[in-house]
């Protein structure tokens, strides 16, 4: 059984509110065409909005975006194709593309944009990126994915490149080259000759403006949508995001304080971001992981029992609820969270509860791969010499 003090660092990195624990990718071999890199997008936009943070519970946000998108999907040179649009809760001003017509689209980002013919600009912009194949030759110019990454040694291959593919978009710019064929593409879809609207200040600085190389050059064509008769409008999109916006930057700061470890405060914090922005499972999954950082076991499991109700597919959430239950000995309800964590993104310290679950069972079969994934992936870390020593001990407990 392995000592309290190591499921307990668990417990600080699950609430830490930071980037998850890597896990190492073996060595591929063989090659990746270009129509092959949009199969991969869905894994990839899935570790993406993971990691980030998870989904933005609003249905008025999500509703609007899908329909804009759609009404800009009929352009000809989108082919009225389906694209998938995500609304990632992130304060970051982002907004990312995936091959695969794949957008996500950040919650920072919508925070910043004042109008409804900017907001269409920029997405139809990227999706012209997207048509053209910007990212997917890119990805395979640079070799993304003839190197090592961070996934689960025995998950498929495909689920190797969606991951190496997700790496690449979130550090990727765009060429200049790659700038000026979709700002030429996105003209041509809509017929505008020279009038364009200027970025806002707060795009002009953003996140997604570092990734254009032209920067507040990129041509955003005067745009008037027309949305259907009794359907979210952009009015509607931007009331739901104020409404939670207190909420949310009360939220960061008890992300803030309890990076430095002042538990009451974050959790008072928590609480309150709760009451401002209700049902957002985000703030909900915080509170809850506060609670058990601060070894209130009940408090914890109601507040991540909560998070899963509003939101059942954020992986941190699921790890809450997983460690929780393998502290208490229901190894069936363990199991069931755990995995589903770690098929949402896998983690060093989803592998080690795992690992740690299955030894419990006595299913050394099981755990003796995962603990070697942990030393591999973390060998001078409180967790890799602890599955170190499980391993020494052959599954001895």
């Amino acid at each position: 059984m392995v000592k309290n003090y190591i499921l307990w660092m668990i417990v600080a990195l699950l609430a830490a509110a930071c980037t998850p624990g890597s896990l190492p990718r073996p060595w591929q071999t063989g090659s990746v065409v270009l129509t092959q890199v949009p199969d991969y997008g869905a894994g990839a936009a899935r570790e993406l909005v993971q990691s980030h943070g998870g989904a933005l519970n609003d249905e008025i946000v999500q509703n609007y975006l899908e329909q804009l998108v759609g009404q800009l999907a009929v352009f000809d040179g989108y082919h009225g194709q389906p694209w998938t649009v995500q609304v990632v809760n992130d304060s970051a001003c982002e907004l990312l593309s995936v091959p695969g017509d794949f957008l996500l689209v950040y919650r920072g980002f919508l925070n910043a944009v004042t109008s409804e013919s900017e907001l269409a600009a920029i997405l139809g912009h990227e999706m012209a990126h997207l048509r053209l194949g910007h990212l997917a030759q890119s990805a395979l110019d640079l070799g993304v994915f003839d190197h090592p990454g961070r996934v689960l040694g025995d998950r498929a291959e495909d689920a190797i490149r969606s991951q190496q593919l997700a790496d690449f978009v979130a550090q990727q710019h765009y060429s200049i080259a790659q700038e000026k064929q979709a700002s030429e593409f996105w003209r041509n879809q809509v017929g505008v000759d020279g009038e364009a609207d200027a970025l806002t200040a707060s795009l002009a600085t953003s996140g997604w403006i570092l990734r254009h190389p032209n920067g507040v050059d990129v041509v955003l064509p005067v745009l008037s949508i027309h949305p259907p008769v009794e359907t979210v409008t952009f009015n509607d999109m931007k009331s739901a995001l104020d409404a939670m916006a207190a909420g949310y930057a009360v939220f960061d700061q008890g992300v803030a304080e309890e990076r430095q470890d002042h538990l009451p405060q974050a959790i008072a914090l928590y609480l309150q971001a709760a009451t401002q922005a209700p049902e957002q499972s985000q703030i909900v999954t915080g509170l809850g992981l506060a609670y058990l950082k601060a070894g209130e076991l009940n408090s914890a499991r109601h507040h991540l029992q909560r998070a899963v109700q509003l939101d059942g597919d954020y992986y941190r959430s699921r790890l809450g609820l997983g460690y929780i239950a393998l502290q208490q000995e229901d190894l069936e309800a363990a199991q069931t969270h755990l995995r589903y964590s770690q098929a949402l993104l896998p983690t060093v310290q989803g592998s080690y509860l795992l690992a740690e679950l299955y030894q419990r069972q006595g299913d050394w079969a099981q755990a003796e791969p995962l603990f070697q994934q942990v030393v591999d992936a973390a060998p001078h870390s409180t967790l890799g010499k602890a599955a170190r020593k499980a391993l020494k001990q052959g599954g001895r407990q």
